[in-house]
């Protein structure tokens, strides 16, 4: 059964991209345009990894990871800006990713967290 990763992103366009790049890896991406839809989906659906924004209307996406770890501990959170100063809130997040990224890096990444998770290093 594939990994399912949601992706959270207030702009449609990267939203797109990003679940795009993430199923031509061989997960099943799930989107979601804002942080409470994220928050909702959580509730019913299971994720393997996240994939959000940092910066969006409301709540961002350091703020999202904090809530998600809250029921979630070992859920797998990536966490993305094209903003260069990561703030201390990124204690939430199991890596920063700088955008705009590479479909290679975020392969190796995505990878890289689920495996860890897998063997819950």
């Amino acid at each position: 059964m594939s990994k399912v990763v949601l992706v959270v992103d207030d702009d449609p366009d990267v939203l797109d991209v990003a679940a795009t790049l993430i199923e031509s890896f061989g997960y099943l991406a799930k989107v979601a345009d804002n942080a409470n839809d994220a928050l909702r989906l959580a509730e019913s659906d299971g994720f393997d990894a996240v994939l959000t924004d940092v910066v969006m209307p409301g709540m961002n996406g350091y703020q999202l990871a904090r809530r998600l770890r809250e029921t979630e501990p070992r859920l797998p959170v990536i966490c993305a800006t094209g903003y260069p100063n990561v703030s201390d809130d990124d204690r939430h997040c199991d890596i920063v990713l700088q955008m705009p990224y590479r479909a290679a890096v975020l392969k190796h990444v995505l990878c890289t967290v689920l495996a860890t998770a897998a063997t819950g290093s």
